[in-house]
């Protein structure tokens, strides 16, 4: 009897064991160069990355300009970005598009927006974060975004001025408005 009970409790330690943590499962992760919307034109969000039991590294997200002096010499913001293990779905998505710069070569130039969305098993969004990746001045936590607004379900279509984005870096005077960038978010190709 007492062997029984030995292998019963065993047998539901190691079950707990296997059920508690799946791990992270890259299920899309696409190489791509996308296509530059023309200036005035909505940003186009395409899916490069998605996880399941996954979550955003927030210790680094919440230091970006810490987390480039820690990678040196690497310096890739984009490493920031990537998902960890966790209990979440996890998208990742990348948007071209010709915007007004300071760039020597003329008033226009292509800009290249990172787009991490964190949703529940519903897929309903719980976090979210914007980046532009051409921000070179420092802190490159001044273009870091994030959502505002949760809890709606991450469709194909999804207008991401909805997430109600606002700078996590606030310096003194401002008021962390939301900004008034939208885009649509594309699941699909």
């Amino acid at each position: 009897m007492k062997t029984a009970s030995c292998l019963l409790l065993v047998a539901s330690l190691s079950g707990m064991g296997l059920c508690a943590g799946q791990k992270l499962k890259i299920v899309v992760d696409r190489d791509m160069s996308p296509q530059a919307t023309k200036l005035g034109a909505p940003k186009l969000y395409k899916l490069k990355k998605q996880a399941r039991n996954a979550d955003f590294p927030d210790s680094t997200l919440k230091d970006l300009d810490q987390h480039l002096i820690d990678a040196s010499p690497v310096h890739d913001v984009t490493t920031v970005f990537d998902p960890i293990e966790g209990t979440f779905n996890y998208y990742q998505f990348t948007a071209a598009y010709r915007g007004e710069g300071y760039n020597v070569l003329g008033p226009e130039e292509n800009f290249y927006d990172i787009l991490i969305v964190k949703t529940d098993k519903a897929n309903k969004i719980v976090d979210a974060y914007q980046h532009t990746l051409n921000w070179a001045e420092p802190p490159l936590q001044a273009d870091l975004y994030r959502s505002s607004k949760n809890g709606e379900k991450l469709v194909n279509g999804f207008d991401v001025s909805r997430l109600g984005l606002v700078r996590t870096y606030v310096e003194e005077g401002d008021t962390s408005k939301p900004i008034q960038e939208g885009g649509i978010i594309l699941l699909s190709r």
